[in-house]
């Protein structure tokens, strides 16, 4: 663990065992997650992680691109058995 000291204005300069992967310039998202704990994650970083997890759902046709219409239709379904009308229900 470092130590770091928060300097006038906030800010804080990166400690050296930390810079590996960092580029100046670039865009960090900043948290404090429950413990107090500052985090640090980079936005490119995320949007990557979140593009590899999206690309599973390409391609399917079962699954329109507007999810929130997919859930709709899914709530319907379920809605519709509940009510014993599932046989009569538009597909």
């Amino acid at each position: 663990m470092d130590r770091i000291l928060i300097e006038n204005g906030y800010r804080l300069t990166m400690p050296k065992t930390i810079r590996r992967g960092l580029k100046v310039g670039e865009e960090m998202l900043v948290t404090r997650d429950r413990s107090g704990r500052i985090v640090f994650v980079s936005e490119k970083q995320i949007r990557a992680t979140l593009g590899r997890s999206a690309g599973i759902w390409r391609d399917r046709q079962d699954i329109p691109e507007n999810g929130a219409q997919y859930v709709r239709q899914l709530r319907r379904g379920r809605r519709l058995k509940q009510f014993g009308a599932a046989k009569h229900a538009p597909h």
